[in-house]
């Protein structure tokens, strides 16, 4: 688990590619630097995997891959055509029909005592719930493209993957080395950067301790 969520960390750089290519991003030498920052210091946690398969991470580049395009794409679609909720109204019946597709080639077969038995011993509520949240989820992920970028979603995700690491470490006792802990400190490191790349620290420092000029006198 911890191996992934660091392989995943690359989504930036391919996000921002692909938003350039569409126009949707422009390329900065900071910009471009910092993010390949990021993908540096995932190169380098991945140096330091020890349980290292060719197969899986050749298949977690390509879903890689894929999830950058397909936010660059929601987002290009919201910035010239629709609203974040006729969004969710279009691409969320597609993947209901592709997810079913996938569920009868590797799912059904397994359920020896049929879908309805399955439901039922899940529970409605289980089921609902579960929707219910991935459909927020999903709301909340067009919401933020609209409102900031694709870029911005992943880079986001960068504080999920450190959840997830430390509990994969916690729970399921995956073992992470120091190379790969490294790594993953300068993903973070440069991944700051960008977050404060625009930020004029005088301006902060004033605001701050209260001696910010810009700031109407009181009366």
């Amino acid at each position: 688990v911890s191996f992934i969520q660091m392989l995943k960390a690359k989504t930036p750089l391919v996000t921002l590619l692909l938003s350039w290519a569409f126009g949707l991003q422009q390329l900065s030498k900071p910009l471009l630097f910092n993010i390949s920052g990021v993908v540096v210091g995932v190169i380098i946690a991945s140096y330091g995997e020890i349980q290292f398969v060719f197969t899986g991470v050749l298949f977690q580049e390509i879903g890689i891959m894929f999830e950058a395009a397909r936010l660059v794409l929601m987002q290009k679609l919201m910035t010239e055509k629709l609203d974040p909720l006729s969004t969710m109204f279009f691409f969320a019946p597609i993947c209901a029909f592709l997810n079913s597709i996938a569920f009868l080639i590797f799912e059904y077969g397994k359920m020896e005592s049929g879908l309805v038995a399955a439901i039922e011993g899940l529970g409605a509520a289980v089921l609902i719930t579960n929707a219910m949240s991935a459909f927020a989820l999903n709301m909340a992920l067009v919401l933020l493209i609209g409102c900031t970028s694709s870029l911005v979603l992943t880079l986001c995700g960068v504080l999920k993957d450190i959840l997830l690491i430390a509990f994969s470490m916690m729970v399921f006792a995956s073992i992470v080395t120091p190379t790969q802990a490294f790594g993953y400190s300068i993903a973070l490191f440069f991944l700051t950067r960008y977050k404060t790349m625009n930020t004029d620290w005088r301006k902060e420092y004033r605001r701050i301790t209260g001696k910010d000029e810009d700031r109407p006198l009181p009366r």
